[in-house]
């Protein structure tokens, strides 16, 4: 009968103790290099696959993480001071509180360099990191990422080569446009800020296109880009286009809708693809979920504290949280499109 391949097994053929194994198997840094390699030689020598459940119990045995153990929540939003990650931040604290962590706020702004910041977070004897939306040009690079393990949270201008919690914008344009379509809609415009770089307006514009090749060529409308100082380009754009539904960034472009004399939704329905700006105006939307987010981020960087996984991954990995649907006035309830459009165009004359 062939040997069954435990711990046991691999500490009797390499001479060390089950617990060295279990460490080595681990990757603890308290192994040497040269054990561990004679360890992980013999456990594929003899086909060795660890148990889950068992390994994670392991893990809480051989690494237990202190009671009130720091987190550091890094944001880069300069020069606003974390603003756009307050709600994540809040997520990630709650989460905190059920391992027994504290989650500190350190401002890229505070420290006025990514290799200071590093050092601060460092000499404080902080292992974890979570990384909140990341604004700034050549943070990432400049970081020591190799002192922690870290997960990025959210979305923000540049997407981090780390493992990563964010909301699946793809999943909002897909509800939205499903939305709109099964209450009557059909020509279903885009506006978008002009931050083509931003990690989330590549999933948003995929998400689009994939929807327009299943209308009709006439109702498949040319994306509008925002420009908060132009807004004149913004009613072009409707005269031009024609939407009966507009899918928009967030409150502020039905804000800068409205300001430009159209009316929602008699003129065209809207659906505002987060919440932004104007809550007060019950409008059609969908949540982000920030908070959920935030609370995987956390387990993430959990598991990576209690298995030491530190530095950056040789192959990054993504977790998408589904946006929640809020129906609100802004997108009435099924009708003749034909008649929408007539009034969409009447508008626009």
């Amino acid at each position: 009968m062939d040997e069954i391949p435990t711990l046991d097994v691999i500490a009797t053929k390499s001479g060390f103790s089950k617990s060295t194994v279990s460490l080595a198997l681990r990757k603890h840094p308290r192994i040497p290099e040269t054990t561990r390699k004679v360890i992980e030689r013999i456990a594929a020598e003899i086909n060795y696959r660890p148990d889950p459940a068992l390994a994670r119990i392991a893990a809480n045995r051989w690494r237990r993480i202190p009671s009130q153990s720091t987190l550091a929540f890094v944001t880069t939003n300069h020069p606003d001071g974390g603003l756009l990650d307050t709600e994540t931040i809040k997520g990630a604290r709650k989460r905190a509180e059920i391992f027994g962590y504290y989650v500190e706020h350190f401002r890229f702004e505070d420290y006025g360099s990514a290799k200071r910041l590093g050092a601060a977070i460092y000499n404080r004897g902080i292992k974890g990191i979570i990384l909140g939306k990341l604004c700034v040009e050549g943070f990432f690079e400049a970081f020591p990422w190799e002192k922690f393990a870290a997960v990025a949270c959210d979305t923000g201008f540049i997407r981090p080569d780390l493992p990563m919690v964010m909301p699946d914008h793809a999943h909002a344009v897909h509800r939205a446009w499903a939305e709109a379509t099964a209450a009557g809609y059909r020509r279903i415009g885009l506006v978008l800020f002009g931050e083509v770089n931003a990690v989330d307006y590549f999933d948003k514009v995929s998400a689009y296109l994939y929807n327009q090749q299943f209308s009709r060529p006439g109702d498949r409308l040319a994306i509008h880009h925002l420009n908060t100082s132009d807004a004149a380009s913004l009613a072009d754009w409707v005269r031009r286009e024609k939407p009966d539904a507009i899918l928009g960034f967030n409150g502020f472009v039905h804000y800068q809708l409205t300001q430009l004399g159209f009316s929602i939704p008699r003129d065209f329905g809207f659906i505002a693809l987060m919440a932004g700006e104007t809550p007060h105006q019950n409008l059609t939307r969908l949540r982000e979920n920030i908070e959920l987010v935030a609370k995987i981020a956390l387990d993430q960087l959990d598991i990576f504290l209690r298995t030491n996984q530190y530095g950056r991954p040789k192959f990054s990995t993504t977790l998408m949280v589904e946006f929640e649907w809020i129906p609100g006035a802004t997108l009435p309830g099924p009708g003749p499109a034909k008649d929408r459009r007539q009034r969409s165009r009447s508008a626009c004359h």
